[in-house]
């Protein structure tokens, strides 16, 4: 359907990045401005640009949003912590199951492989990286209290710490287990059995929306669906935390990787 180009900036899609009008009021100011010598040009253009410190970030759709905006004492609440246990669990048992007897037993060509899929295996916890971003670009605002009572700035914390808890489980048994994989294949296989750890909270979280665990629950997923909280200012030095975290890691995962490839350390 046509639409005219007095109504196109209303009805845009909700997600395309902010550009430059191209309505009637642009083309106008355009041909003003090249009678002026373009200095309205330039004056019109840098004002269309996104401010980002004026975007809002929306709390990830993950059963970690429920401990971060339920009320303690409620059924999303611990809900929230049982898959969170049960994730914890299974990232336990499956590190205790690594028993580094293959330290050693790698070719060189294991070697490049493992430490070319350094930089993935970080990349793959989404939710250590999610922790990261936050911390560098979230601001809390009260204003999400007005939308539930209990999504206070200590429970939004508590939601951040297990979360960074999940990811740092998840990262050491994909990078144990890279160790200890000796073959090429072997090693790409474990990246993917193990990639699914990283769905299980939102899994969760989907069947919740979609009505399985009852009304209160799935009112509560809509709750969290509307939590925002306002992008700090990209001046500040707090924006580049989440590069030199996810950098941190990176170097001291190379540094792990060094030694065992060196063999100072007798694992046998």
């Amino acid at each position: 359907m046509y639409l005219p180009y007095d109504t196109k900036d209303t009805n845009t899609t909700e997600g395309i990045p902010c550009a430059i009008s191209t309505g009637t009021d642009y083309f106008s100011d355009k041909q003003r401005g090249f009678s002026s010598g373009g200095g309205e040009i330039i004056a019109s253009n840098s004002s269309s640009f996104c401010d980002k410190s004026d975007q809002s970030l929306p709390l990830k759709n993950d059963v970690y949003a429920f401990i971060a905006v339920a009320p303690v004492m409620s059924t999303p609440f611990f809900f929230a912590l049982y898959v969170v246990f049960v994730k914890y669990c299974v990232c336990g048992l499956l590190a205790f199951g690594i028993q580094f007897d293959n330290i050693g037993a790698s070719g060189p060509a294991d070697d490049v492989v493992k430490f070319l899929l350094i930089p993935v295996a970080i990349a793959m916890q989404e939710d250590l990286v999610h922790v990261y971003a936050s911390v560098a670009n979230i601001i809390y605002d009260g204003n999400v209290l007005k939308i539930s009572q209990s999504a206070t700035q200590y429970k939004l914390i508590f939601a951040f710490i297990l979360r960074f808890i999940d990811g740092l489980l998840g990262l050491y048994v994909n990078f144990a287990l890279m160790l200890d994989t000796s073959g090429a294949l072997n090693i790409m296989l474990n990246f993917a059995a193990l990639h699914f750890l990283q769905g299980i909270d939102d899994v969760f979280f989907g069947l919740v929306e979609q009505g399985f665990f009852g009304d209160v629950m799935e009112h509560m997923s809509t709750l969290c669906k509307q939590v925002t909280f306002p992008r700090r200012s990209v001046s500040g030095c707090m924006t580049e935390v989440d590069s030199m975290l996810f950098f941190l890691t990176l170097a001291v995962c190379f540094s792990v990787y060094g030694v065992y490839v060196s063999g100072i350390i007798d694992y046998v």
